[in-house]
């Protein structure tokens, strides 16, 4: 992410990846650290599947809606930064559901 991003003088680029990586050390050490006492049950594999399936289709039809805007406008040229935005909102997509299928049960 760091090549790929663009840099600027302000350093401004270096103050949001270095919160970033601050912040991603902070959630790690603490889920690391964290005391888990139970185990996965069937509804934590349900839940699972059903999350990954509905992502499943969200990334089919993100690529069904690129390849009709390729077939209108010709060859479209993607940024590694647009790529890397999509795959953040992918993941927080998935966070969502997943989210939203454990606590409605």
């Amino acid at each position: 992410i760091w090549v790929a991003t663009p840099s600027v003088s302000s350093g401004i680029k270096e103050w949001i990846l270095g919160i970033g990586l601050v912040i991603e050390v902070i959630v790690f050490g603490f889920f690391c650290l964290k005391n888990v006492k139970e185990t996965p049950d069937e509804r934590f594999y349900a839940n699972l599947a059903k999350a990954a399936s509905l992502m499943f289709v969200f990334i089919l039809g993100a690529l069904m809606i690129l390849a009709v805007i390729i077939g209108y406008m010709g060859p479209l040229t993607l940024y590694i930064g647009q790529i890397f935005i999509s795959i953040a909102a992918l993941i927080c997509i998935f966070a969502v559901a997943y989210l939203i299928l454990e606590r409605r049960g």
